[in-house]
């Protein structure tokens, strides 16, 4: 499904995407917040139906990289929770 959407109230998706004519317009002031969510929620699903059109760069993957070690290293100033409840006086 192809859908381009001009959004009124603030930048046009056509403005950035070129000589490309929107198929839509809508003013999302005047649409629900439960529509917009619904709306978001299609257009996320729409990006994780075709995952192998998703391009990861480079240093994409190496901040990925990074955020991951950081993620499994445990932190030097972490305390057990044993070590948490002696402090608290709950033995």
């Amino acid at each position: 499904m192809c859908l381009t959407i001009a959004i009124e109230s603030g930048t046009k998706v056509a403005d950035w995407i070129g000589s490309m004519q929107p198929l839509l317009t809508v003013d999302i002031e005047q649409i629900s917040i439960s529509e917009r969510i619904q709306l978001a929620e299609d257009l996320w699903d729409s990006i994780l139906s075709n995952p192998e059109s998703l391009v990861v760069t480079e240093s994409q993957k190496q901040v990925l990289d990074e955020r991951l070690e950081k993620h499994q290293t445990p932190p030097e100033d972490s305390s057990s929770w044993r070590a948490v409840k002696a402090r608290l006086g709950n033995p």
